[in-house]
């Protein structure tokens, strides 16, 4: 056989054991957009011999939303995109391609985890690729999806990333399924892993998914929001919202103030009690938090705390500004969530927020009652500018606690104590809460009709964000 036979025979076969996870990447890139590097670049597996193709694992270069990105793609149809030294080795060179080329990294993980047979040039494989990962964050942008198995040392490696997706039937697990089963004597640990368990009970999953095209439309969406300076659209800034003026939701909240109605939400399923969106205000890139965004949960939890945490993280990262919209009478605390940690993570998000430079505004939507005032609000911890709307509620505790601390024994002795204990609390909350109250001490700059939500923010925005 000729060399150029050689040739064609070896791309035969690397096109065939590559096809599946060429068109994965194919319906996320730009059409005909992929273009390959160390195409045979590749070791063997010592397990069986056998060669294998590509090293179960392809990487080059593309296009989505017209945005050049760096793929790393495992491909679980060359014995299971198990990770062996050449492996992980081309990995390390498509992440090192990504950080000289500042171009967005997308790593798409399938693989059954290590290929024994390599020894410890596995585990110092999979020491390399996390190393190389986490010096690239926040340097470009790295996005993980995982498309299958993501188990052992390669959950490390995913969780390294800016963004993970998660797909229907995919799996996140530090040990593979079947050792989980039998650990924890549960015959579905595989469903357990999974991407819809992970979304509603951690903060590890960004985006889930059905349908590869929903990764190309989220990822295009994400790259306007991080990559670019300038959002065009033609949204009016000075829009105002009547509605608002009436009834206050989430949802209307959110359409009045982002551009063209538009936005991104993040962590969607979990703490739902908590927005977390990428939107546009003025042409000009931002993070929302709504709290009480489900209008059930005016608390926050230890999972709400999570969940901010981590996207004013991402924000830093990025340098996007910050917009809270707060409703929140407190924090939800039992004995269970206080031995659970509760203090150390309000602790962290406090200190995230303080050590934050970005743009921050806060909007006080209804009530900001004691730690989501300090947190998510005030002044003394970093926000720039705080509206308030006029029917709003500033205090340190919520009526019912002030007015039991403080006139109990006048409660008791009423001839009706509920009617006297609802007289005490309007008091407090007219008196002691009212927003006018917080402007005249300085800690509120303006108190504004909520219709005219979006003029106010897309103004102060400009003003912040040079």
């Amino acid at each position: 056989m000729s060399g150029l036979d050689k040739l064609r025979d070896k791309e035969n076969k690397i096109a065939k054991a590559t096809k599946d996870i060429r068109a994965f990447i194919a319906e996320i890139a730009d059409l005909q957009s992929f273009v390959e590097a160390d195409v045979f670049m590749a070791g063997n597996s010592y397990l069986d011999g056998a060669e294998a193709l590509g090293e179960g694992v392809i990487t080059g270069y593309a296009l989505i939303g017209e945005y050049p990105v760096t793929i790393i793609a495992q491909n679980a149809q060359v014995l299971g995109g198990s990770l062996g030294k050449a492996h992980a080795d081309k990995i390390a060179k498509a992440i090192e391609r990504a950080e000289k080329t500042n171009t967005p990294l997308i790593s798409i993980i399938d693989s059954i985890g290590a290929r024994l047979g390599e020894g410890l040039g596995v585990l110092e494989g999979y020491g390399n690729i996390i190393a190389k990962a986490a010096e690239l964050k926040r340097r470009v942008p790295h996005v993980v999806i995982i498309k299958g198995l993501a188990v052992g040392l390669m959950s490390s490696y995913a969780l390294t990333a800016d963004v993970v997706f998660m797909g229907e039937g995919s799996t996140l697990s530090f040990n593979p399924p079947l050792v989980v089963s039998a650990n924890s004597g549960s015959k579905n640990s595989k469903v357990a892993l999974g991407s819809s368990a992970h979304s509603m009970h951690n903060c590890l999953s960004t985006f889930t998914y059905k349908e590869t095209k929903e990764i190309r439309e989220k990822l295009t969406l994400l790259f306007d929001y991080i990559q670019k300076p300038h959002i065009e659209n033609e949204d009016d800034p000075n829009r105002v919202y009547p509605e608002l003026n009436e009834k206050i939701s989430s949802n209307m909240l959110l359409d009045a103030l982002c551009d063209d109605k538009n936005h991104l939400e993040l962590f969607a399923d979990y703490a739902k009690s908590v927005k977390t969106v990428l939107a546009s205000v003025n042409s000009i890139a931002v993070g929302i938090i709504r709290t009480n965004a489900n209008n059930k949960n005016k608390k926050l939890n230890k999972d709400s705390l999570t969940k901010i945490k981590k996207f004013v993280s991402f924000l830093q990262a990025y340098y996007i500004p910050l917009i809270t919209l707060i409703d929140s009478d407190g924090v939800e605390s039992n004995l269970d969530v206080e031995l659970e940690g509760l203090s150390a993570v309000s602790a962290e998000l406090a200190e995230t927020i303080a050590l934050s430079s970005i743009a921050k505004i806060a909007v006080i939507v209804d009530n900001a009652i004691g730690y989501p005032y300090v947190t998510l609000c005030s002044k003394s911890i970093g926000f720039d500018y705080v509206l308030a709307f006029a029917q709003s509620t500033i205090v340190p505790v919520t009526a019912k606690i002030a007015v039991t601390v403080t006139n109990a024994a006048e409660i008791a002795k009423a001839k009706d104590p509920i009617q006297a204990r609802a007289k005490l609390e309007t008091y407090y909350k007219d008196r002691e809460g009212n927003p006018f109250l917080a402007g005249k001490d300085g800690y509120i700059d303006n108190i504004i009709q909520p219709a005219l939500l979006r003029p106010y923010v897309a103004s102060i925005l400009t003003a912040l964000v040079r």
